[in-house]
């Protein structure tokens, strides 16, 4: 809950900085920046995730989960949406 609250008022702030009459461009680079470490973290814990989950399955569950990720379409972060 907090890391959307973060994500939402770092939005806010970049478009805020983003689109006035003269943006600040350290305000940007700033922004990018949290921006960046929130998906380097949310990446880190969805690899932690899936190791944890790899322990508990068997190879053929491995195998199967496996075709899972690789079928999910990657502009589609929020679900496990096959690409078609």
């Amino acid at each position: 809950m907090m890391r959307a609250a973060r994500s939402r008022r770092t939005a806010s702030a970049w478009c805020t900085g983003s689109f006035p009459r003269s943006p600040d461009a350290a305000l940007i680079e700033r922004e990018r920046n949290a921006i960046f470490s929130l998906q380097e973290a949310q990446q880190r814990n969805v690899i932690a995730q899936l190791l944890k989950e790899r322990e508990m399955l068997n190879a053929e569950q491995r195998a199967a989960l496996a075709d899972l990720l690789l079928e999910q379409d990657p502009r589609n972060a929020g679900g496990a949406q096959r690409a078609r």
